[in-house]
């Protein structure tokens, strides 16, 4: 998995990663950069598959767009962790990047199941570990 913050900069990174043998790779333009899906935005993902150039767009998981926190609170990530926050922007910026990491990774065979399996990982989370 890869983030960009310029799209322009997805077919360097998905061509460089076939010169490279890479046998499986996604690439995605992050929110803000990072190798994180924005899932307010559909997302257009590149990628190698069995040595093959793909390009797939992910629909947007929300019908809406987020009003994002003016200030970052570190330690609200565990709180979102255990459960005692809800952050549904933030949970579904994870169970998306696990969902394009899981089927970039052949564990499902649609985006559909993707996301699924990614939200049973959530669900099942040790939510005492942090």
């Amino acid at each position: 998995m890869q983030g960009i913050h310029h799209p322009a900069y997805r077919d360097t990174h998905q061509e460089a990663s076939l010169l490279l043998k890479q046998p499986t790779m996604a690439v995605i333009k992050g929110d803000g950069g990072e190798t994180e899906w924005n899932p307010d935005m559909k997302n257009l993902v590149r990628s190698i598959k069995n040595e093959q150039l793909i390009e797939e767009e992910w629909s947007p998981l929300f019908p809406k767009r987020h009003v994002k926190d003016k200030k970052l609170d570190p330690s609200k990530l565990a709180k979102v962790w255990n459960g005692s926050v809800d952050d549904e922007y933030g949970v579904g910026a994870i169970i998306g990047t696990t969902a394009i990491t899981l089927y970039t990774m052949n564990k499902a065979d649609s985006h559909e199941a993707a996301l699924e399996m990614a939200k049973d990982w959530w669900d099942a989370r040790d939510k005492s570990r942090f």
